[in-house]
């Protein structure tokens, strides 16, 4: 079961920590209306919060934050991510890096090869650790000053307030509370799936940048997208969407090539195929049961078509990230224009 390492400060922000704990709490609204998927947040992931420090923590307004356990307990994180916290001076903050020293050795070992993402003050933490070093990142306004003193190594954006860096491992983080959601999102989008994230940015759009989901120029397209992903895990043809928006088959993908290149069909084949990665290695269920959870009743077609994205066979792509499964990015898409 892949784990989100959600790591808190005293005087945590309830509305950032909220961010992360109310998008997992939404994983399984990605497959509502596909009931065969299951329950994906509960059954495929775990959200686990954890202190930075030994001491008990508190909100910012003082009510208890229940941990579930202590950082040195936690393994194979899927993805960490660092809720923005309060200060009132930069001795407090001081106070609080200081009391977190073990934490931020273990950090660093932990996040080498893990997607991680910070918000507000907590971006200290991760320069701490030495995972922002020759990077750039976002940081509060009136902590720009202390944090050029104690990381000279890390260059500080000017103009963007949300920073993403490049690699396997990115790392993300953000100078204001209005785009917590947005980089919850993007750290969703790195540790499991882009199509699990763009579902869920798509359905409650957060304020901020999310990168992969734009503003749809075709509102036409717009709503084949949201019917599609509604709808990818069943036996449908394009035709009913179609007839559905009022528009002709071929309209309809004349449609889709101007927006995006692409056409409703490989777009129905890239939701499959990346709910099926996913599945392929946080859960047991085989290939055929896979097969048929997303879409396809004839698993050598699901083999074929998944290898076209992926450039390997569901059981080699299983097997080769067993242990840590980054998402279906920069994959070939089947350049088809016939669901199977």
């Amino acid at each position: 079961m892949a784990n989100i390492a959600v790591f808190v400060s005293p005087r945590t922000l309830a509305v950032s920590l909220g961010a992360m704990t109310d998008i997992h709490a939404r994983l399984g609204e990605v497959f509502e209306s596909n009931e065969a998927l299951g329950n994906y947040a509960g059954v495929a992931t775990r959200l686990t919060i954890a202190a930075s420090t030994g001491a008990p923590v508190h909100f910012a307004g003082g009510m208890p934050l229940p941990c579930s356990t202590t950082f040195t307990a936690i393994e194979d994180a899927r993805l960490i991510y660092l809720p923005a916290f309060q200060i009132g001076t930069i001795e407090h903050l001081q106070a609080i890096l200081k009391a977190a020293e073990a934490f931020h050795v273990w950090l660093a070992r932990a996040a080498a090869g893990t997607p991680a993402g910070a918000a507000g003050a907590s971006v200290f933490h991760l320069a701490a650790a030495g995972l922002l070093d020759g990077g750039e990142c976002a940081v509060p306004p009136r902590l720009t000053a202390a944090f050029q003193d104690l990381f000279p190594r890390v260059s500080i954006a000017k103009t963007r307030t949300l920073c993403v860096s490049d690699g396997p491992a990115p790392r993300i983080t953000c100078s204001r509370d209005w785009q917590n959601g947005a980089l919850a999102i993007r750290l969703l989008a790195a540790g499991f799936s882009t199509a699990i994230a763009e579902s869920l940015a798509l359905r409650e759009p957060p304020e901020g940048d999310v990168g992969f989901v734009a503003n749809e120029p075709d509102p036409v397209v717009a709503r084949a997208r949201t019917w599609i992903r509604d709808r990818f895990a069943r036996d449908f043809r394009i035709a009913d969407l179609a007839r559905e928006l009022g528009v002709s088959h071929q309209g309809l993908i004349r449609r889709f090539r101007a927006t995006g290149g692409d056409t409703p069909r490989s777009y129905v084949q890239r939701l499959r195929c990346e709910t099926a990665a996913s599945m392929l290695v946080e859960t047991r269920r085989t290939v055929s049961e896979i097969a048929q959870l997303v879409g396809y009743r004839d698993v050598a077609s699901f083999r074929d078509v998944f290898a076209a994205h992926a450039g390997m066979s569901p059981s080699t792509w299983r097997r080769t990230r067993l242990h840590h499964s980054p998402p279906l990015q920069g994959l070939v898409r089947a350049q088809t224009d016939a669901l199977p």
